[in-house]
């Protein structure tokens, strides 16, 4: 979330629970991996949905990033990346 609103002007906040139904704006994120693989990449895979209140949108992601450099702090900086990477992309799904 924080990487989400310093991407725009919005304000998005965390809810415990997604409802489908409710007319307030939101969006929800499913990840369905976020691990380091043995081919030194880091992968970020889901989905994410957008209820703007008048219609629901679905999108599938995939994003990833090579390792050059050995140790766990430089894959977490990756990991980090890719989060980066997800709510740049989600944010510009918003403004569509």
């Amino acid at each position: 979330l924080f990487d989400l609103n310093n991407a725009g002007k919005s304000e998005f906040k965390n809810h415990s629970t997604y409802n489908p139904n409710t007319l307030l704006p939101s969006i929800a994120i499913d990840i369905d991996f976020f691990h380091i693989t043995h081919q030194s990449s880091v992968i970020l895979s889901g989905s994410y949905t957008l209820n703007n209140g008048k219609k629901i949108q679905s999108k599938r992601f995939l994003l990833e990033e090579q390792l050059n450099k050995n140790g766990y702090s430089h894959s977490v900086k990756k990991m980090r990346l890719l989060i980066n990477k997800l709510s740049n992309e989600m944010h510009h799904y918003l403004q569509k």
